[in-house]
């Protein structure tokens, strides 16, 4: 805060608190501080400490003149009791008391001669001679002393005006009756202000006119200030410094003024009000805690977080202790608030931090610390806090500002993180897939165990940090390169990808992978890189290779069937069928039977052979037996032949009934010859019983005997009975 204060300023500028502490002191102030012996951080002498406890008691500004035998200041004393401290604000007026002093002593001296004069002339009669040398040299000393005056007053560099003792004006310099009356002086000499400045106030006027007939009658000298019009019509501040000139018999002369503008010095110090205000009130604004220290470590000041959320105490309790000693105070002067044991080690922690700001202030640097406070609510918080030591005009250091930020969150949230990634990491250790993730030059961020033991056989500290291309893997060289060429395409374009790749594992033996690749975003939705899963599907691609062998196989054997073979689902849809279903019963192609229905082809067969494919199919789905049966088809030719059906469901895996799958036996001939056999088995039988011969068929499987003849006429006894 103390860098904001105009270092520049040609006039002293000194902060005081209220014990008589120097809280700053600008380059221009040194040979005041030089003449009261104390630097920034120490104390004024006592009877200036007095002065400073009166002046904020009462809570008005007051001046004083300090002469510090090299220079002699005219200096405010400006209080601010809020912040326990005031403002000195000094004004070099060593030039006009020198002024001023030459110019008492040139009216003495004139005095002095005019007394002379008197004397002489008295004694003229006795000695007429020397009455004419008297006068001629008396006449030539009041001709030289206005000149010389005049001369003198003209070289000040400030309005200086003479009044008598009515109060009219009996002398001014050049500077006065141009800047301040824009009057020639001889239109000033003799009148009183209220004729020489006619747009003057009456109760301006009035004012210091009286104001300088009391100072007439008393005597003495004195100062004050005011603001007053000058000729240009500008108003400006004077500082009027006033002394009272007394002839040979102790009876008042005159009073000579100098009028020291002083309009600058109070813009000046009218902006660093406006500037420390400011200060102040940008400290309390800011929601972190904010303290600045002297070079011995004692407190100058603080914002309105800290002394609330970390001391719990008033600023005025804060300033001008060092922390171990408010500290030590914090445990005997207030009510404890904590355990005793945080107590010992709030002490112990002070005296650490103070030896690490009394090193800092030292050597002049900066420092980032983060570390764990006890808070006046007697919560521990995490803060990180800047520490920098601050300069002033001389680049001397001054002391030390801090500001404390509140991590306490974001340490829980960076707590929360790591227990994420841990889980995470766990995560990925427990995924029995390789799983690996690249930033946006294709270098490895991570990967889990699978990926590093099995994919690359490396420890996962040498693969993070580095792109396949540098690692030492049985990988191609190919196969590196263009690895590489998708995880930058894909860091370009976004999205996702899925390949099939060959790669040699650790083991030395190659596998087939499905590798899922996908961009992932950081928080702003930029590309942060890739992440990628591989599924090993060596096995499954073995098994795939023998199923599509056996499929082959099947599909060569079922072709190689010379009865039509067929495979329906639950809808009716044709899934499979060989050659001879395809040619010989639907009379089409192979592929245009199967994914076609029966709904699809049933115009081609009889309307009663649909209603029975129908009704036997819909039994077989609700019971799931096998089916035997027998009849007539019309084929592709057109041509209508007995088929024998075997129809059976097939299930899925969970067992439920998909649909059916059937084999059609062409039994035409067999059937022809069936009945050539009954017809001639009938012509026997009847021509058994016309001769009355027995006849009987023995099966010598079964055991069966059919008979046949004149059976009744031989045994009395009917087929039946028999």
């Amino acid at each position: 805060m103390m860098d904001q204060f105009p270092s520049n300023n040609p006039n002293p500028v000194l902060r005081v608190d209220g014990e008589g502490t120097i809280l700053y002191t600008n380059k221009a102030a040194s040979p005041l501080v030089e003449y009261w012996g104390a630097r920034e951080g120490e104390k004024l002498p006592q009877t200036l400490v007095n002065t400073i406890k009166g002046i904020l008691s009462q809570k008005k500004p007051e001046k004083i003149e300090i002469n510090t035998e090299k220079k002699t200041y005219s200096v405010t004393f400006c209080p601010l009791p809020e912040d326990n401290c005031v403002y000195l604000q000094g004004f070099d007026i060593s030039s006009f008391k020198q002024a001023e002093e030459e110019l008492k002593k040139k009216y003495e001296e004139l005095e002095a001669r005019e007394r002379k004069k008197e004397l002489e002339l008295t004694g003229a009669e006795a000695q007429p001679g020397r009455e004419i040398s008297g006068k001629t040299q008396t006449k030539q000393a009041l001709q030289d002393s206005p000149s010389f005056l005049g001369a003198l007053l003209n070289t000040i560099p400030a309005p200086v005006l003479s009044k008598d003792r009515e109060g009219k004006y009996r002398e001014c310099n050049e500077f006065f009756s141009r800047e301040i009356a824009g009057l020639p002086k001889e239109e000033i000499i003799g009148k009183t202000i209220k004729e020489v400045f006619l747009k003057l106030s009456p109760e301006l006027a009035d004012a210091i006119h009286r104001q300088d007939l009391e100072l007439l009658e008393k005597g003495g000298k004195d100062s004050y200030e005011t603001e007053f019009p000058c000729a240009d019509g500008t108003v400006r501040n004077f500082l009027v410094n006033r002394a009272v000139f007394k002839d040979e018999n102790g009876r008042t002369a005159s009073m000579v003024a100098v009028m020291l503008d002083v309009s600058e010095l109070r813009r000046n110090e009218k902006k660093i009000r406006n500037n420390v205000k400011f200060l102040e009130t940008l400290l309390n604004a800011i929601p972190n805690p904010v303290f600045y220290k002297d070079r011995k470590g004692a407190y100058l000041g603080c914002n309105e977080t800290f002394s609330k959320m970390i001391t719990g105490l008033s600023e005025e309790e804060i300033l001008g202790y060092t922390l171990p000693e408010l500290a030590d105070r914090f445990v005997t002067d207030f009510p404890p608030k904590f355990p005793t044991e945080e107590i010992r080690k709030l002490i112990e922690n002070s005296d650490e931090y103070h030896r690490e700001e009394l090193e800092l202030i030292k050597t002049g640097g900066a420092q980032l610390e983060e570390y764990e406070a006890l808070c006046a609510d007697g919560v521990k918080r995490d803060f990180l806090t800047s520490r920098t030591a601050y300069r002033d005009e001389k680049r001397k250091v001054a002391g030390m500002v801090s500001v404390m930020q509140d991590i306490t969150r974001i340490k829980q949230i960076e707590r929360n993180l790591r227990d994420n990634l841990h889980f995470l990491e766990t995560l990925l250790n427990t995924i029995p897939n390789p799983v690996f993730y690249k930033d946006r030059n294709g270098a490895y961020m991570g990967c889990n165990e699978v990926f590093a033991s099995q994919i690359l056989g490396l420890p996962r500290e040498e693969i993070i940090g580095k792109n396949l291309a540098s690692l030492k893997v049985p990988i191609t060289e190919e196969l590196k390169e263009y690895c590489h060429r998708v995880a930058l395409k894909l860091v370009r374009t976004g999205g996702k990808q899925e390949q099939d790749l060959k790669f040699v594992c650790a083991n030395g033996k190659t596998g087939d992978f499905i590798v899922n690749r996908a961009a992932f975003r950081d928080e702003e939705g930029e590309i942060a890189g890739i992440v990628g899963v591989m599924q090993d599907i060596t096995e499954r691609r073995r098994a795939e290779e023998s199923l599509q062998n056996t499929v082959s196989f099947l599909e060569a054997l079922i072709d190689g069937i010379p009865s039509p073979v067929f495979q329906r689902d639950k809808s009716g849809i044709y899934l499979n069928c060989n050659e001879s279903f395809a040619s010989q019963i639907m009379g089409l192609p192979k592929e245009k039977v199967i994914g076609g229905s029966f709904e699809e082809f049933q115009k081609r067969l009889p309307k009663e052979l649909v209603e029975i494919y129908q009704l036997h199919d819909q039994e077989l789905l609700g019971h799931g037996e096998s089916q035997y049966y027998e009849t007539k088809v019309v084929c592709a030719d057109g041509v209508k032949r007995d088929f024998l059906f075997h129809k059976a469901p097939y299930k899925d895996s969970s067992g439920n009934v998909s649909g059916v799958a059937g084999v059609m036996l062409d039994i035409t001939q067999r059937k022809a010859a069936e009945e050539i056999f009954r017809k001639s088995e009938e012509r026997y039988r009847i021509a058994a019983e016309q001769t009355g011969q027995l006849v009987y068929d023995y099966d010598i499987v079964t055991g069966k005997i059919d008979w046949a003849g004149a059976i009744p006429q031989i045994t009395g006894h009917t087929v039946e009975e028999i």
